[in-house]
C-alpha cells in the first residue's frame, strides 16, 4: 500500500530513466520514486540483452503549488542499503552532450543536387520488374524470374528488342530455356545458348518456320552441340510444312489409307480427329504446321 498513489492528485509530470547493473531473475521487481517518503511514480522493469542489464523509464508526479521541485540528475542505487543517492546533476543538453559537433562543418544539400544524384543511380530491381511487366505485357512471376539477377535482365531485353512476340518469348525462357539452364546446373552467365541463339530461334517460330516441338529439340541441340539455329533445322529436317497443297497430298494419303475411322469419325466419334492428327505428324515426322493441318483436315474428314 506504500507504494501506492493516485496521480489524479498531480498536475504535472516528469520522466525519468534509470538503470540497474547486472540481472535479476525476479519478475516481480519495481522501481518507484519517493518524495518525502510519499510515492510518486512506479516502472516495471524492462531487460536489455546487448547491454545485460534493465531499464526503467518512471513517471513522476508532482504540484507546483507545494514548491516542489524534481532534480533533473543521474541517481545511484545502493543494493546493500536499497537505497538511491546522487551520482551527477544534469540540467542542460550539453550535460547530455546534446551539442553540435564543432569539428564538423555545417553541410547543405540542395535539391537540385539531390534530384541530378537520383537521375544518375541505376535502375533498381522493384523498378525494373514494375517496366518488364508495362513494357512487355509479362505477368509479374515472369518479371521476377527475369529479373532475378542483372545477367538475367540483360539476357532478356537483349532478346526482347530484337524480337516481336516478346511475351511468348518470356514464357520460353522462363519455362524451357530455365529447365535446360537447371537440368544442368548452370546459371545463366555460363549459357551455352546465346541470346542471339534464341533470337534467331524465336524467329523461325514467329515466321511459322518450325514448330513448338521443333524448337524444344533445336534447344536440346543448341545446348549439346556446337551449331546454328539454321544448322540444327537442316540437319534434323525441322522445317515445318505450312505448304496447303503439299500437307493436302498428304493427309489425303492418311484418309486413304484408314477408310474404317474415317466412317466411324463421319457416323459421330468426332474423338477420331486426334488420331487422324497423329498420323500426320508421324508422316511428317512432326514438321506439319498444326494449325494447317486441323483447318485441312476438317475440311476433308467431312465430305
Amino acid at each position: 500500500s506504500d507504494w501506492a498513489f493516485n496521480y489524479a492528485e498531480y498536475r504535472y509530470v516528469g520522466a525519468v530513466t534509470t538503470s540497474i547493473e547486472g540481472r535479476t531473475d525476479s519478475d516481480d521487481d519495481l522501481v518507484g520514486v519517493f518524495v518525502d517518503g510519499e510515492c510518486r511514480g512506479i516502472a516495471e522493469r524492462m531487460y536489455f540483452p546487448f547491454d545485460d542489464r534493465y531499464m526503467y523509464i518512471v513517471q513522476i508526479y508532482s504540484n507546483v503549488e507545494s514548491g516542489e521541485e524534481l532534480i533533473q540528475e543521474t541517481r545511484l542505487y545502493d543494493s546493500n542499503k536499497n537505497e538511491t543517492r546522487s551520482m551527477r546533476s544534469k540540467e542542460h543538453a550539453n550535460d547530455y552532450r546534446y551539442f553540435p559537433e564543432p569539428d564538423l562543418i555545417p553541410l547543405k544539400i540542395s535539391n537540385e543536387y539531390i534530384q541530378s544524384v537520383r537521375e544518375k543511380l541505376p535502375e533498381l530491381p522493384e523498378q525494373k520488374i514494375k517496366r518488364f511487366c508495362s513494357d512487355y505485357l509479362i505477368n509479374e512471376y515472369e518479371s521476377k524470374i527475369l529479373n532475378s539477377s542483372r545477367e538475367m535482365s540483360v539476357f532478356f531485353e537483349t532478346i526482347a528488342k530484337s524480337v516481336k512476340d516478346v511475351k511468348t518469348a518470356a514464357k520460353w525462357i522462363v519455362g524451357d530455356f530455365l529447365a535446360i539452364l537447371n537440368k544442368n546446373n548452370k546459371n545463366i552467365s555460363e549459357s551455352n545458348i546465346s541470346s542471339e541463339d534464341l533470337i534467331d530461334l524465336f524467329k523461325n517460330l514467329e515466321e511459322n518456320n518450325i514448330s513448338n516441338p521443333a524448337a524444344k529439340k533445336i534447344l536440346e541441340v543448341l545446348w549439346d552441340q556446337d551449331l546454328t539455329v539454321q544448322e540444327i533445322i537442316k540437319k534434323e529436317n525441322l522445317e515445318q510444312i505450312s505448304n496447303e497443297d503439299e500437307l493436302l497430298k498428304i493427309i489425303m494419303k492418311i484418309i486413304e489409307e484408314n477408310p474404317k475411322q474415317h466412317n466411324q469419325y463421319k457416323s459421330g466419334k468426332d474423338k477420331l480427329f486426334g488420331f487422324f492428327v497423329g498420323q500426320v505428324m508421324k508422316e511428317t515426322q512432326g514438321s506439319a504446321d498444326p494449325k494447317v493441318v486441323n483447318e485441312i483436315l476438317r475440311k476433308e474428314l467431312n465430305q
